[in-house]
This record gives C-alpha cells, sequence and structure tokens, in this order.
C-alpha cells in the first residue's frame, strides 16, 4: 500500500494519485469551482496507527527490530556471504500484531480508507491538460509521508465551439443564399451573452472562410 521501510535516514514518501477531472468549455472560459471525490488511506485514529486496540502496546517485531529487514548469513563455496533481506517475520512491516490485538476499526493495518471532496478552483482561460496538486492529499501510513492528489483538467467537447489556443471558433453553417447575399445571427456566448455575426455589405462567403471577432 505505498508503505516503506529500510536504513534510510530520508523519510518516505508515498505515491502521487493522479485523478481526472472533466471540465466544460464553459468552465474553462468563465472560471468555476468544482469538486472531485477522492479515496486514500489515512493513519487509523482509533489506534494512532499502531495497528492495536491494546494502548501502549510493543509492537515492535522481535526478529528484525523493528527496521523491516535483517542480516542473513549463507555459506557458498569460497565460504560465507552477508545479505540484507526482508524481515519475514513481519514482510517488512517492522511490526508484529496478534490477531487478537488487532484494532478493530482497521483491523491492525495501521491506517483506513477516507473519502474526501477536494474543491478545485479552475480558472479563466486555464488550458486542457492543466494540472492542479493538493500536496500531502494522497496516502498516509505511520512513519510514511503522505504524498500528493494531482487533478488534471480534461476538457469536453463542445457541440458549438472549438477552442484553438486562445481562441474560441464557432461553426456556423448558413445557405447558398446567405453567402452571396449576406446574413446577420445572433448566438449566445459561453457566458450567456448575445453575440450578432454578420458578414461585411456585399461580401461572398466561400466555404470554410474565418471571419475575426475581438470580443
Amino acid at each position: 500500500m505505498g508503505r516503506g521501510h529500510g536504513k534510510s535516514n530520508v523519510k518516505q514518501k508515498t505515491k502521487s494519485k493522479l485523478h481526472q477531472l472533466k471540465v466544460t468549455l464553459e468552465d474553462v472560459y468563465n472560471g468555476k469551482k468544482k469538486h472531485i471525490e477522492v479515496t486514500r488511506y489515512r493513519t487509523c485514529t482509533a489506534c494512532k496507527g499502531s495497528g492495536s486496540k491494546v494502548k501502549d502496546a510493543n509492537t515492535k517485531c522481535t526478529g528484525c527490530g523493528g527496521k523491516g529487514m535483517k542480516t542473513v548469513s549463507r555459506q557458498i563455496p569460497m565460504g560465507i556471504i552477508q545479505q540484507t533481506v526482508q524481515c519475514p517475520d513481519c514482510k517488512g512491516e517492522g511490526t508484529v500484531i496478534n490477531d487478537k490485538d488487532k484494532c478493530n476499526e482497521c483491523k491492525g493495518e495501521k491506517a483506513t480508507q477516507k473519502r474526501k471532496l477536494i474543491e478545485v478552483d479552475v480558472e479563466k482561460g486555464a488550458p486542457d491538460g492543466k494540472r492542479y496538486v493538493f500536496t500531502g492529499e494522497s496516502d498516509e501510513f505511520p512513519g510514511v509521508e503522505p504524498g500528493d492528489i494531482v487533478v488534471e483538467l480534461m476538457l469536453e467537447k463542445h457541440s458549438s465551439f472549438v477552442r484553438k489556443g486562445a481562441d474560441l471558433v464557432y461553426n456556423l453553417e448558413i445557405t447558398l443564399l446567405q453567402a452571396l447575399t449576406g446574413f446577420r445571427v445572433a448566438i449566445e456566448h459561453l457566458d450567456k451573452r448575445k453575440i450578432i455575426i454578420a458578414s461585411r455589405e456585399h461580401e461572398v462567403i466561400k466555404p470554410g472562410k474565418y471571419i475575426h471577432y475581438l470580443i
């Protein structure tokens, strides 16, 4: 579950988790607060991360002294070599808890799964794929630093507008008569404003023509 043990003085950290958040073109044009629910491990509050329901219980593994690793000697033709391996008594955990003493809340796992609603402040103009980092919101275990939650925006396809860089493109279908004689059409912008799109006087519109508007 992302826990780490060993002799290193560098404190271990759980893996960061990536979550994708679907957003609409309206969301990124206007800016909006969105929420995403995440599930992660948190240190058990019932046993304070000891895994035991017995208060102040000594759960340190006697096989490795709580290190999770132990040195073993092995005979080879040239002599004896020593290797550092994962402790088989505690399976690298550094602690051993009797079944009868295991915490009723976490079942001896030292951590329980918790849900949390994370608020993502999607700012105006946020690009597709933008990532927001929430420090320390990933899995948490005793003696291990929690990693981060990373939320990545995933832009949904819009029915009328297409985003091209910093520009918005609106696909408008017109008749042949309108292409030859001119047109004037009201459309609804992403912020609900009514925008008038019109051809210039005596202008003939060719298929695929772009008309630029500064809004």
